[in-house]
């Protein structure tokens, strides 16, 4: 350092001054995201929550011959809040048949590959939907929540997946719920915001949509039910990728990307 003139001691004090500023600047952002977090984990907990006081049932149509016996086995109950906006479920026109779109991929982890079941639908025009990754048990270990638009990408995942992962893990990492999350440096907009009983044999879940049309809890069907009367019970049809209606000005919607590959998925489960 002997030897520095004036203006090399004023650049190298500037310097350091804009690290410890960028430093700093990068602190706050992470402390501003993980409020953001904790705010959308106290909302999506509170949201799971919540009971109804009438709802609409929706069930699947169990004889369906334009899907595979996969899909069937894992076709979701939908629970709609009654008083909410409208319909669940129309194909694309007004008062047709409630129909939920159906497709099936397997997807790589590790040194194994697992059937997912997309399932899509439209309420009020509005695609929703869940995406079911089958562990190698044969039952549900992740459900992921379709809902484009949304800030976060919310996953409920197996209680017994959730047990695996503190086994093999340890406790939740920081700023997280669950021993099943990614860190949030790697995986900022996942979110594990609740877990779901296995129940006695395969089966497909109770998936909660509120009077705002989001998916609000997902459960076992062997769970207790959320609500306290059912206004109206609907049987939908389960329709290939291919029938997937047209909608805001003629295009199809696709489900994005399968989120599974960020959590920390315990070897062999």
């Amino acid at each position: 350092m002997k030897g520095l003139g004036y203006a090399h001691w004023l650049i190298l004090v500037v310097f350091v001054a804009q690290s410890a500023g960028c430093v700093h600047s990068e602190r706050n952002l992470h402390l501003e995201h993980m409020k953001t977090l904790a705010a959308q984990y106290e909302t999506w907990s509170a949201a799971s929550k919540q009971t109804y006081d009438s709802a609409r049932y929706f069930k699947p149509n169990t004889e369906s011959a334009s899907v595979s016996a996969l899909a069937l086995e894992f076709a979701p109950l939908v629970v709609q809040e009654a008083g909410g906006m409208s319909s669940y479920g129309d194909a694309g026109e007004e008062n047709s048949s409630p129909a939920m779109i159906v497709d099936i991929k397997r997807v790589g982890m590790g040194d194994s590959d697992y059937d997912q079941i997309t399932y899509q639908w439209l309420v009020s025009k509005k695609v929703r939907g869940l995406r079911i990754t089958v562990g190698q048990d044969g039952f549900a270990a992740a459900i992921e929540v379709i809902q484009p638009g949304a800030s976060h990408r919310r996953v409920f995942v197996s209680k017994s997946m959730e047990a695996a992962a503190r086994a093999a893990y340890g406790e939740p990492l920081a700023g997280r719920r669950y021993a099943v999350e990614p860190t949030i440096e790697s995986a900022p907009h996942v979110l594990v915001v609740g877990t779901f009983g296995d129940g006695p044999i395969p089966m497909g879940p109770f998936v909660y949509v509120n009077a705002a049309i989001d998916v609000a809890a997902i459960r076992c069907r062997c769970s207790d039910s959320l609500v306290d009367a059912f206004s109206q019970e609907s049987v939908y049809e389960l329709l290939p990728i291919d029938a997937m209606p047209r909608h805001d000005g003629g295009t199809k919607y696709q489900a994005a990307t399968s989120i599974v590959q960020k959590l920390r998925w315990p070897s062999g489960f």
